[in-house]
């Protein structure tokens, strides 16, 4: 009996399949929903708790070849796996990525892994795209965050973020049972800013897992609005991809 016909097959590079698939990994319990389309990929997933989401796209464009059958399709996978396997292969090389019905498959020369499909509508807790207003928006570079993320996680559970227009400047402050950290980023360390009087707390837990996904070197945009999930948006594959966080707010602690 003759092989099924895969209903997506494309060629590309391994680490920018990775740069799509990466940020979906960092969600318990570990399954996202993949949307193909004639335009690109889509990964979505969100914690069970659904305080923090990741919106992944990849374009056609970033695929050597590129070739769907149907119109779209739609499967869950599970992001960590597939990250295992893509750690294996050669950077420098070039991999098949196939779909079929029950199986998503990665291959190389050497090389051929198959993972089997998790059911979409069973991937629970995926956000909706829901849009908001963001009267503050501000773009840097991800790297000037670490230090104050990582501080923020050792000894507080959130981090509440602002602007400040009257300083024009970036703002964050956790506070511990003892200690404390602030930081500021001054307009000069900004590509460019939207300022307005905005602060929300977020959990610093999942500030540190998102901020460990960003790529070194990359810049961010960084969307605070009131009552709105804290956003933060960066290029991947070379600009052929995005890659969207949502963090919602917490109750401020006293």
């Amino acid at each position: 009996m003759p092989d099924q016909e895969p209903t997506f097959t494309a060629t590309i590079r391994p680490e920018r399949l990775r740069d799509a698939i990466a940020p979906a990994s960092i969600y318990d319990p570990g399954v996202a929903r993949m949307t193909i389309t004639a335009d690109g990929l889509q990964i979505r997933a969100t914690d069970l708790s659904r305080v923090s989401s990741v919106d992944s796209q990849l374009s056609d464009a970033a695929f050597d070849s590129y070739r769907l059958t149907p119109d779209s399709i739609e499967v869950g996978i599970r992001p960590r796996c597939i990250l295992e396997s893509i750690a294996l292969i050669e950077p420098r090389s070039h991999v098949e990525l196939c779909v079929d019905d029950t199986d998503l498959t990665i291959r190389t020369s050497e090389l051929k892994t198959m993972f089997g499909l998790e059911d979409p509508s069973a991937v629970v807790g995926v956000l909706s795209t829901q849009e908001y207003e963001y009267p503050s928006k501000v773009v840097l570079r991800g790297d000037e965050l670490n230090s104050a993320v990582k501080l923020a996680d050792l000894i507080a559970s959130q981090l509440t973020i602002g602007v400040a227009p009257s300083g024009a400047n970036l703002y964050g402050v956790a506070t511990g049972n003892t200690d404390s950290v602030q930081f500021s980023c001054e307009p000069e360390k900004m590509v460019r800013s939207q300022m307005a009087d905005i602060e929300s707390a977020y959990p610093t837990d999942y500030l540190s897992r998102i901020q460990r996904e960003i790529p070194d070197g990359v810049t961010i945009e960084m969307s605070l609005g009131e009552n709105a999930p804290l956003e933060i948006r960066y290029s991947s594959a070379n600009g052929q991809g995005t890659v969207q966080f949502r963090v919602q707010p917490t109750v401020r602690e006293e």
